[in-house]
């Protein structure tokens, strides 16, 4: 009779222990909800934890950097001009508590991303012209100004004309491909920063 007390009680233990036990794997986060409310600060550190079993859940989450790749589409620059644009992103959860607030789960972070990144995108590339989109600097025309300079200059030397064969009007650019980008970034970092989300980089 007492050895079977004594094994019930420590069989009752066991799962206790089992039940208060859980464990934050590499590349997770996770926090603590007691009766649904979030209780305590997020778990960064992988290892063993402890929880009141019964009264206390545990919620995990990615803290790896994840991958989001946009559906291309056909977007209008300013000067009606149609490109296409494939955009890919690398975003991670920054604050899990406010990422379980208001988006729950990576499924819904997703539509979040295609609803932000999509739309912050098209809003950078439809207020700006096509050349603004596809070049990043003006060296291009310093290099034809170089380049005339150099004829003009053989030409009076020889007495001999050189003509370049330049043709079509090219556009200075006063942004580039790369501070477009970067002004994606930093619009769009501002709104995903108000769902928990960091994000890293738009390509």
């Amino acid at each position: 009779m007492k050895n079977n007390l004594i094994t019930s009680l420590l069989a009752g233990l066991t799962f206790i222990l089992y039940t208060a036990a859980f464990t934050v794997p590499e590349g997770k986060q996770a926090f603590i909800t007691e009766f649904g409310k979030i209780k305590g600060e997020p778990i960064t550190e992988p290892g063993l934890h402890f929880k009141w079993p019964f009264i206390e859940d545990v919620r995990k989450f990615d803290k790896r950097i994840l991958q989001w790749d946009g559906d291309a589409e056909q977007i209008p620059t300013k000067d009606k001009k149609y490109i296409w644009v494939d955009t890919t992103a690398r975003w991670r959860i920054a604050d899990p508590v406010k990422f379980a607030q208001t988006v729950q789960n990576e499924r819904s972070a997703a539509k979040r991303l295609d609803g932000i990144l999509d739309g912050v995108t098209r809003d950078a590339i439809s207020g700006h012209n096509l050349v603004e989109t596809v070049r990043n600097s003006n060296k291009i025309i310093t290099k034809i100004e170089e380049l005339k300079n150099a004829a003009k200059k053989s030409s009076s030397e020889t007495g001999k004309e050189i003509e370049l064969d330049v043709s079509g009007e090219i556009e200075l650019i006063k942004i580039g491909r790369e501070e477009l980008t970067k002004l994606i970034i930093l619009r769009a970092r501002k709104e995903l920063k108000e769902i928990g989300i960091e994000l890293m980089d738009v390509q």
